[in-house]
């Protein structure tokens, strides 16, 4: 495979304290994206400011606030690269994140979607284990495989990805999570997860609808 070929979508609500950290995370990337897309999700900081401050080098797509999922789905739309990858606007890619997994697809039996490992980190300077990071910030996959799976769920504000990633597996696409750091979590007071505690019924209602996939694509099998 050859660069650049990887569209980078940065989705951010309020988040100009680390958006310039992300955004530079991708531009210091060893191989570069071929675009970075920050989505804007109504933000009502100086998030776009941050965002417009590095001219042609990052497209801004803003649009009035509507969710996570939404804010990804019109991005993933206005993506032009035949790769797709994700990062949140508070966590950061490490160096050779891009470079290591386009290798990894450009191989002679590649999976479908490519992770790697994440790993937390704190304001103080704390940074705790490593763990396998199957998350939208260390997946790097072709953006046609991502749009046959289907778009994220507008009905969900926690658990969007898991949904997703669930229904990519019942098509039985295939996964391989490397054993390198490729995501650094940035933990702090107003991550989305501490935000939306509240909402962590969700994650029960992913799993159950999940669930009720996997038992209607058995009773569709045993049928006569």
């Amino acid at each position: 495979m050859e660069s650049p070929q990887v569209s980078a979508v940065i989705p951010v609500y309020n988040g100009e304290a680390y958006l310039g950290a992300a955004i530079e995370s991708v531009l210091g990337q060893s191989l570069p994206a071929a675009e970075i897309i920050v989505a804007d999700d109504g933000s009502t900081d100086r998030s776009l400011d941050v965002a417009r401050s590095y001219g042609d080098l990052v497209k801004v797509l803003a649009h009035d606030h509507a969710g996570i999922c939404a804010t990804l789905n019109r991005a993933v739309d206005k993506a032009r690269g035949p790769l797709l990858a994700f990062l949140d606007a508070d966590d950061l890619w490490t160096p050779r994140k891009l470079e290591t997994q386009v290798a990894v697809l450009g191989s002679s039996a590649p999976p479908d979607m490519v992770f790697g490992l994440s790993q937390n980190f704190r304001e103080d300077g704390t940074d705790e284990p490593a763990v396998p990071g199957i998350c939208k910030g260390t997946q790097l996959m072709a953006r046609d495989l991502w749009l046959d799976v289907g778009r994220l769920d507008e009905t969900l504000v926690i658990g969007e990805f898991m949904d997703w990633f669930a229904r990519a597996l019942e098509r039985g696409l295939a996964f391989l999570t490397i054993d390198e750091v490729l995501l650094r979590r940035r933990i702090h007071g107003s991550n989305s997860g501490i935000r939306l505690a509240a909402q962590r019924s969700q994650y029960a209602l992913v799993a159950k609808r999940a669930l009720d996939r996997r038992r209607q694509a058995a009773a569709t099998l045993a049928e006569p």
